[in-house]
């Protein structure tokens, strides 16, 4: 590939390097309030630049914002002070909120299979305008672009179907690399916190620092390394171990292994106990190759897990969290689920039409750690009704064909299957999990079109090709010589 080819678009090269400039410059005088507002409006402004002259690169640009902000809220929380709420969450919302611009009549009228995203949208769009009747709000605003965004991002995907090998390549590489860097700084957060995390976390309030986090010690912390809690950390890192299953990199066992140490160390036991069984179903998806290389990866975890259990080594969180898997009856947070379900059963009956989107974590003094109860109370019987035919609908369509052959449809629908199994203890449609889940979807979606089947069956036998490739590769060009990593 020729060194014109790598070069990003002038105009989005130029505006981000600006845009750089500015905001190192105003860290550096410690200007917080307008870094906060300058982030994530510097960011959408690279996206939309990228949107209309790179569109796979606008694509991993987002996916790399959902992975990145958190982390970079805390360095800037660091420098001039913690805030909260604070703006420069909003990046990726923002960004994957661009998206919205694929919404154009002939892209609608030319994708008919486009009615499981219409019913999802229907049923957040009832929530929201019931928020806006009991509670008119920035919060209920908020809610809206919670839900919306990370399905654009899904829809984005699906809607360019025909651009379906760059955005697989696309994905994967944000998978690999993403893998090896968010895995190696979790491992590092574990063992030698950094100083804006350990200051991050004695600012959050409600005592959460001695729940959801652990305390701010070494091989004290629930690692959630660049995301905002253990739980979307896992969540994500989940995600990305099922889409580099299909990669071919030098280095996919490292970041596989990283990845994996890196999952443990959140502590987070639904995305263990839900991983592995979406690992049992690639493991049965029909493919030998995938068949052999998932057992035998699966099998060695467990040996490593038995032996880290009962080894001698200082970690005693982590070896307490792995021996209550065996205990979950008596386990803390499971009878605090179980209370949540009791004590809110008669209010969700009491109130059918919602109590409309709100970002609350608590409701008469429950954690809302459930997702079908948060469902209920945000969008109401009715709303949730219709988003759950859209999910259904999503899952028939998705579901894979050719004896599981398309290692992209097949993982795609095992991080689909894997999240919705985490519904019991957590809303998956939302915030970075929800990214996760819905770019799942339209890879899924767009890999399961026929005309994209044909494709992809060209582009799996061939190298992964860097995402500075053309947009459109010609049919019946020679992919075998574009480059892997």
């Amino acid at each position: 590939m020729s060194m014109a080819e790598r070069k990003p678009d002038p105009a989005s090269w130029i505006i981000a390097m600006v845009s750089g400039l500015v905001l190192c410059g105003l860290f550096v005088l410690g200007k917080g309030a307008l870094l906060r507002i300058g982030i994530p409006a510097a960011a959408t402004c690279v996206a939309l630049s990228l949107y209309f002259r790179k569109p796979p690169v606008y694509l991993e640009f987002a996916l790399w914002t959902w992975l990145l902000t958190p982390f970079i809220r805390r360095v800037v929380d660091w420098r001039v002070g913690f805030a909260d709420p604070n703006l420069t969450l909003l990046t990726p919302f923002l960004v994957s909120f661009v998206a919205i611009l694929d919404l154009r009549v002939r892209k609608l009228v030319e994708n008919v299979r486009i009615a499981p995203f219409v019913l999802c949208a229907t049923g957040v769009t009832y929530g929201f305008l019931v928020g806006m009747f009991m509670h008119p709000s920035s919060e209920v605003i908020y809610g809206l672009v919670n839900w919306l965004s990370p399905m654009l991002l899904g829809l984005h995907i699906y809607l360019h179907w025909e651009e379906i090998e760059m955005h697989v390549a696309v994905i994967q590489r944000v998978a690999l690399y993403g893998l090896l860097f968010i895995g190696c700084y979790g491992i590092y957060q574990f063992y030698s916190p950094p100083i804006w995390d350990l200051m991050w976390l004695k600012n959050l309030p409600g005592g959460l620092a001695s729940s959801t986090f652990g305390r701010p010690e070494s091989q004290q912390i629930r690692v959630w390394s660049t995301l905002n809690a253990p739980g979307p950390f896992a969540d994500v890192e989940l995600a990305m171990l099922f889409l580099l299953v299909p990669r071919r990199s030098r280095f996919k066992l490292l970041a596989l292994a990283v990845g994996f140490y890196s999952l443990m160390l959140s502590l987070v036991r639904t995305a263990w106990i839900t991983g592995a069984a979406g690992m049992l179903y690639l493991a049965r998806s029909g493919n030998k190759r995938l068949f052999l290389s998932v057992v035998l990866g699966m099998g060695a975890a467990c040996i490593g897990l038995a032996v880290l259990a009962n080894s001698p080594l200082n970690m005693p969180m982590l070896q307490d969290r792995l021996k209550t898997l065996g205990d979950l009856k008596n386990d803390e947070s499971v009878q605090d689920r179980t209370r949540l379900y009791t004590g809110l059963t008669s209010e969700l009956l009491t109130v059918p039409v919602g109590i409309g989107l709100n970002n609350a974590d608590f409701y008469q003094g429950y954690p809302l750690d459930s997702g079908p109860i948060r469902m209920l109370l945000n969008l109401g019987w009715f709303g949730t009704s219709i988003y759950s035919v859209g999910i259904a609908r999503i899952l028939l369509l998705m579901r894979p064909r050719n004896g599981g052959n398309d290692l992209t449809v097949v993982s795609s629908y095992a991080i689909v299957l894997s999240f919705i199994f985490q519904m019991l203890s957590g809303l998956i449609f939302i915030s970075s999990t929800g990214a996760m889940f819905w770019v799942a979807v339209g890879l899924g979606l767009a890999s399961a079109t026929e005309k994209a089947e044909l494709r992809l069956a060209e582009y799996s036998s061939a190298t992964i090709p860097s995402f500075f490739k053309p947009r459109k590769p010609e049919r019946g060009a020679d992919l075998s010589s574009l480059e892997a990593d």
